[in-house]
């Protein structure tokens, strides 16, 4: 693999961030990369090309492209990838590599071992799709990380208690390498919106959901909720905001899509690249997902002061406190979620109470508190 990389100035310290795609690490970790640039680093961010790739030179940090296969487990591919990381280390010689999901804290801990990289810091940013199918492949998965991470010069970085207890009860890491820092941190300053600027209808009620487009996001149990909630209320709305995510095994078709949003009360946007403005249109954040890190698009719910509707799962029972700032519904259960849906359509003074505990919640997810935990375990 050859890869160009920047001759750096004597003494210049370095850090490489490592994700499986180049737009989520450029749009959840930049500003962490950009406190490290402020600190006199050299930043590399280290992902697979695509539309956000060529940003990072605009913010000073050096790109480099490498292949992921998201879909599954080859192991021609995966030995690769462990090669090509190595190599990149070797050529950088960086003080500190920070790796992102599952794939690049697997092998890039394997590739940083190699390269005898000093400090190695893994954010376990969810467990993802393998855990929530349990499958000869989760039993894999755990002895990949029992493996990879055996090393005094690893750290581990988990966003909610539930996964970091699962990698202590099963012995997967040593309690001296766990630490816990809620999420990726949401920009308070970004996201923010009064009732004013909202402008809202009273007796409407538009539900957002804002992700990827998955059948592990409980998409299916939303929408047939929504029918439900239709029945009962003509003036509701869900709004979908989201791509098909090719990359990964647990795709909805866009098949599925088309024809979920010829509904007269279903709008699929597809992605946005800026969702501030949306998020001032609507009523209720919900995302009925059966696992989580913890939701990127619920914290800026929470920041914006929408009331949230979530499950009762990792990850995502961090962000509400129910019956407070919106309600938790058990995962896979449309009928449940019907019911917290319809409750809030119903009610707006409950919605706009939820809303201000939901904003003052945020400020436990703020992005400044949460990168000076982070950059507490490079030092």
């Amino acid at each position: 693999m050859n890869v160009y990389i920047q001759r750096l100035p004597m003494n210049k310290r370095s850090i490489c961030f490592v994700y499986n795609t180049s737009q989520y690490l450029y749009k959840f970790r930049l500003e962490l990369m950009e406190s490290m640039l402020r600190d006199g680093y050299a930043v590399y961010a280290i992902a697979p090309e695509d539309r956000y790739s060529a940003k990072f030179q605009q913010h000073n940090i050096q790109f480099i492209s490498i292949e992921v296969d998201r879909r599954g487990y080859n192991i021609f591919k995966d030995i690769k990838l462990v090669w090509s990381l190595a190599n990149i280390y070797r050529k950088i010689s960086p003080l500190i590599v920070h790796h992102f999901t599952i794939k690049p804290v697997l092998y890039g801990s394997l590739a940083g071992r190699l390269a005898k990289i000093p400090k190695i810091i893994n954010s376990i940013t969810g467990l993802g799709y393998t855990f929530i199918n349990s499958s000869w492949s989760k039993w894999l998965i755990c002895k990949l990380y029992y493996i990879s991470q055996k090393s005094d010069k690893i750290q581990l970085i988990f966003q909610n208690s539930d996964d970091r207890d699962f990698f202590l009860d099963k012995n997967l890491i040593r309690n001296n390498q766990s630490n816990l820092i809620l999420s990726s941190g949401v920009n308070l300053e970004k996201f923010k919106c009064s009732d004013n600027q909202r402008g809202r209808d009273t007796h409407q009620c538009t539900f957002l959901f804002l992700s990827r487009i998955l059948y592990d996001k409980g998409i299916v149990e939303l929408v047939e909720a929504m029918k439900m909630v239709y029945k009962s209320n003509k003036h509701v709305k869900l709004i979908i905001a989201g791509e098909v995510d090719s990359g990964n095994p647990g795709l909805v078709s866009k098949n599925w899509m088309d024809r979920k949003s010829k509904l007269s009360f279903i709008e699929w946007l597809g992605y946005l690249d800026d969702v501030t403005k949306l998020f001032s249109k609507v009523d209720v954040a919900v995302l009925p997902s059966y696992r989580e890190g913890v939701p990127h698009s619920l914290i800026e719910a929470l920041a914006m002061g929408l009331p949230v509707i979530t499950t009762d799962t990792p990850g995502c029972r961090v962000v509400v406190d129910h019956g407070l700032n919106g309600f938790m519904v058990p995962p896979r259960d449309s009928n449940t979620l019907y019911n917290a849906m319809l409750k809030l359509a119903n009610d707006y003074e409950l919605r706009k109470k939820f809303g201000k505990y939901s904003f003052e919640k945020s400020k436990e997810f703020d992005v400044k508190k949460i990168n000076k935990e982070t950059m507490e375990l490079y030092n």
